[in-house]
């Protein structure tokens, strides 16, 4: 009975520290709604379809395979096309805003800080 306790914690501790997850936050700020799909190394499927206009928000869990990294993704949000690159540094969660001027993000704090 113990011995399958510590083989079960065992499996899950190898498992966790096989990739690197990282949560990500998109925020719509544009009049429209917006489609957002990520390409690349990750295991979770990477369209997060779309995200309803005037701030709607969607969170999406990006799984690397650890031996993937450094991992470059390719996002394309709305109107917006990017590449990202996440490293074993690369804080979670990160945030990501769409605006009318731009993307604001990937960033670590989810408001951005003003002098």
């Amino acid at each position: 009975m113990r011995s399958s306790f510590l083989l079960a914690v065992l499996v899950l501790g190898l498992g966790t520290g096989c990739s690197k997850v990282i949560s990500l936050t998109v925020t719509n700020n544009l009049p429209s709604r917006a489609n957002v799909t990520i390409d690349g190394p990750q295991r979770s499927s990477g369209d997060l379809g779309y995200v309803c206009a005037g701030g709607g928000r969607v969170t999406y869990d990006l799984v690397i395979p650890r031996r993937e990294l450094p991992a470059v993704l390719d996002i394309k949000a709305g109107p917006y096309k990017f590449q990202y690159t996440v490293s074993d540094e690369t804080s979670s969660p990160l945030w990501l805003e769409l605006n009318r001027d731009g993307i604001d993000g990937p960033r670590a704090a989810q408001y951005p800080t003003y002098p």
